[in-house]
Formats: structure tokens, sequence, C-alpha cells
């Protein structure tokens, strides 16, 4: 049980680094383990790969449905950081009375709800963990895991690589991208963001997540039960209906 606590709280944290959104992260994971023993999975790289190809899965049907075309979303979303980030400046330059900045938030953090109380949406991230977040959720999508999988969960070349199903080769070059557009559009900010985001990613916690799909199985257990027992049930009153028969 440890084992695979322990796989499924990796799953999901790096679900949600991948998504910006618990609800999705939660539904991702909630279906892998459906079907798949993570805690089975050969290594960490393994169950690291599944839950980065599922991402870039669930990802492409969602901005397929949106009919949102990538490479323009990208581009639009560095444009409005970047004027965001350039308006901030100006007017903390040009103001007579020092206003501070507004705080940035990022993704979303979903609290489902629960007797009593209502379902809470709320920002995944705050502060300079924000304002990174968005930079690296405008980037590539390849970009984006590498630069996770190296500056969060400091993993090696030959580590990305098997996560990410690529040459060793390709990760370096991912990773050294990434890298220079975070430094270039953090800008000042860039230390202090990454320190913040990576600070913020190791404190993602999933036990409310696995609190609820222990219920669920819970639940689902319950219910095939009952099934079998109707079916039973059923059996024996056919076999009880057709001995009187005979008799």
């Amino acid at each position: 049980m440890r084992a695979e606590e322990a796989a499924i709280r990796r799953a999901w944290r790096l679900a949600v680094l991948l998504t910006g959104d618990t609800a999705v992260a939660e539904w991702l994971i909630g279906d892998i383990t459906r079907n798949t023993d993570l805690s089975a999975l050969p290594s960490a790289d393994h169950l690291d790969r599944l839950i980065i190809l599922r991402t870039r899965e669930t990802m492409r049907s969602d901005a397929a449905s949106r009919r949102a075309p990538r490479k323009r979303k990208i581009h639009l979303r560095l444009k409005d950081f970047r004027s965001a980030h350039a308006a901030s400046r100006q007017s903390a330059e040009t103001d007579e009375i020092e206003r501070p900045d507004p705080v940035p938030t990022w993704g979303r953090q979903v609290t489902p709800a629960a007797p009593g109380r209502p379902a809470l949406n709320q920002p995944l991230m705050t502060g300079e963990a924000a304002r990174a977040s968005m930079v690296l959720h405008a980037i590539k999508r390849q970009l984006m895991e590498a630069w996770i999988l190296t500056e969060i969960d400091g993993k090696n070349v030959l580590e990305m690589a098997r996560a990410m199903d690529c040459s060793k080769q390709a990760v370096v070059r991912h990773a050294q991208e990434a890298r220079k557009i975070m430094e270039r559009e953090l800008d000042e900010r860039h230390n202090r963001a990454v320190a913040d985001l990576r600070a913020a990613a190791l404190g993602l916690d999933a036990d409310d997540f696995i609190v609820r799909m222990r219920t669920a199985k819970r639940a689902r257990r319950v219910h095939t039960l009952a099934l079998w027992i109707l079916a039973l049930l059923f059996i024996a009153g056919i076999g009880a209906g057709t001995v009187i028969v005979l008799t």
C-alpha cells in the first residue's frame, strides 16, 4: 500500500504541474489507476513516461475540441505575459505614489463539494511562482516537460529521455531552450521566480485526492459485491423455481 500511495503522489504532482489544474490531474490519475497498478511499474521513469504521454493526449484532445492552433496560442500567451510585465514595470516607474505590483495568480486548485460545503476554485500558484508558471505553460509542451523534469525533479539526461520517450540529444536541446526562454522572459525575476515555483511544486499535497480515491474505490467494491449478490440470488431463485416445477 505504501508503494502504491507513493506512486500515486508522484503521478498526481507531475500531472498537476503539467496541466495546471488539480481537477484535470485527478481525473487523469483516476482514469489511469482503474486499469494500471502504478506501484507495479518497473521504475519511476516508466511512471513519469506514462503520466507525460497520457497528459499529452489529454491536452491535445482538449486543444482540438476548442479548435485553438497551438503555435498561435503560444505566441499570444507569451505576448500577453510580456505586455502585463511591461505595464507593471512602467506603472511602478511613473506613479507618484508607490504601489505594490498586483500579486499574479495561475492555475486552478479545486476542492470538491462536501456535505454542507460548496466546491471551491482557488489559484494553484501565486506570486513569483505563478509568474514562472505562466511562462512555462506558454512554451512548447516538450520544452515545458524537460524543464519540469530537470529543474523541479532534478532528473539526469538518461532519466529524462526515458520519461519523455525521446533521445538524450533531444532532451538536452529541449531543456536548454526552455531554460533560455525562462531566463529571457522572467528577466531579473528569474532566480526568485524559479525558486518559488520549485518550492510550491514540492509542496503540492495529494492527501485529499488519495482520501477521495480510496473512498471511490471502496464504493466501487461495494457496488460490485452487491451486483454479485443480486446475481447469485437471481440464479438461486431460478434454480428453486425449476425444482418446484419438476416436483
